[in-house]
């Protein structure tokens, strides 16, 4: 009972900070008023994270969490093809963080303010996340859509190919060129893939193509 207890008021903390860091930006907030909100003393805060920084990663690595278990019902469903399954596994993340940052507009300055601690502190869902696209990519090559070696080695760097359009600084602007230059990299990495057999046929849908 006390460890769902200290699981409550956690999720107390982000809840109340995730609405004031989202709607006024990490500069304009204060522990105080996280504590306020969620109905908690500031010492609790404290008893939960050294920061605001910390539980600003500590909301990213929620967001992060859902879009991995997004990520692998994606995986397991059985209707989508392989094509489809990397288009949308390698959308999602990228896709999510913008309409996340457009919606709510301080959560960019967020973003850049922790942005230097993210990478080792989500490397664990970064893994599996890798690890999900692996799974793809070796079940195609057993079933003779894909000729691909090392699957974990082909996942990293088609991950590591997406990362820069991540915001706060992605290498494309706009939101509709952001996914169309993620259907061609998908699309790409595809026809290298594909076996001799299963190589891109006329039939591929328009959306996929590369003009």
């Amino acid at each position: 009972m006390a460890r769902t207890t200290k699981e409550n008021v956690r999720e107390r903390i982000l809840e109340a900070a995730e609405k004031r860091l989202w709607y006024f930006g990490i500069k304009k907030t204060t522990i105080d008023e996280i504590a306020t909100d969620a109905a908690v003393g500031k010492g609790t805060v404290y008893l939960y994270f050294s920061s605001k920084e910390e539980i600003a990663i500590a909301i990213m690595g929620k967001y992060k969490a859902a879009t991995v278990e997004r990520q692998a019902a994606i995986a397991a469903d059985m209707e989508l093809s392989a094509l489809e399954k990397l288009r949308q596994m390698l959308k999602l993340p990228i896709m999510n963080a913008h309409r996340t940052c457009e919606e709510h507009p301080q959560a960019l300055e967020v973003v850049v303010a922790v942005k230097p601690h993210l990478a080792e502190r989500l490397q664990p869902h970064l893994c599996r996340e890798i690890e999900l696209i692996a799974d793809v990519l070796a079940s195609g090559s057993q079933k003779g859509n894909f000729e691909i070696q090392d699957p974990v080695a082909a996942a990293t760097t088609l991950k590591m190919m997406t990362l820069g359009f991540l915001p706060p600084y992605p290498c494309i602007t706009g939101t509709d060129k952001i996914e169309t230059a993620l259907d061609k990299i998908v699309e790409m990495a595809y026809r290298g893939f594909a076996s001799k057999e299963r190589q891109l046929s006329d039939d591929t849908p328009n959306d996929l193509r590369i003009h």
